[in-house]
């Protein structure tokens, strides 16, 4: 318990007296997919997402990045019937990433992220029927992944960044089944604006 508290304390210390303390905002585009098992009629799905950004430099070429976003991800379709639709899942996500600056304006970054889902809707439509159906009983609250991305820092403070989301836990709740599993798939491309 002791030794916690030491550790807990220290890493506040380190972290306050590091030589910045930045927050920010970012918003940006998504194309997303779904990986693993009956995939096959699947396409990319393109979405949008937003939210904030807290910077803590550790010393002058590395910080800790934990991020708060609203993100749109899931999957387009094409069923051999005719039916066309959309997997809309969207997450509230928390990403934690470790910067690593290569130059005073290209950085490298990666790390885990957390995401809840809040919303799982399938959207779909043919010649004679569309509808809406809420799917959120078919799909896991908690998705569990990992980044990684290159970000362009301009002195102004304005930013743009690129990067890949590895899901790594299995999105699919089947009863009855272990074996299906599906990932999220992640490409976002982002402009943010870092207040210092």
């Amino acid at each position: 318990m002791k030794n916690n508290i030491f550790i807990s304390i220290l890493a506040v210390l380190t972290l306050s007296s590091c030589g910045c303390h930045n927050y920010g905002l970012k918003t940006g585009v998504n194309v997303t997919s779904i990986r693993g098992d009956d995939t096959e009629n699947l396409n990319s799905r393109i979405g949008l997402f937003f939210g904030g950004f807290a910077e803590l430099c550790i010393n002058d070429s590395f910080a800790i990045q934990p991020e708060l976003l609203y993100s749109q991800q899931g999957a387009k379709y094409t069923e051999s019937d005719g039916y066309d639709g959309t997997f809309g899942l969207d997450y509230i996500q928390v990403p934690v990433m470790a910067k690593i600056k290569v130059t005073e304006e290209f950085i490298l970054e990666a790390g885990p992220q957390v995401g809840v889902l809040i919303s799982a809707k399938d959207k779909y439509e043919s010649p004679g029927d569309s509808g809406e159906e809420d799917i959120r009983d078919d799909y896991n609250d908690i998705d569990f992944g990992a980044n990684i991305g290159i970000n362009y820092q301009l002195e102004s403070g304005l930013n743009f960044g690129a990067r890949y989301y590895f899901g790594l836990s299995n999105i699919k709740d089947i009863v009855g089944s272990t074996d299906f599993k599906n990932q999220n798939g992640v490409f976002s491309f982002s402009i943010g604006y870092k207040f210092e």
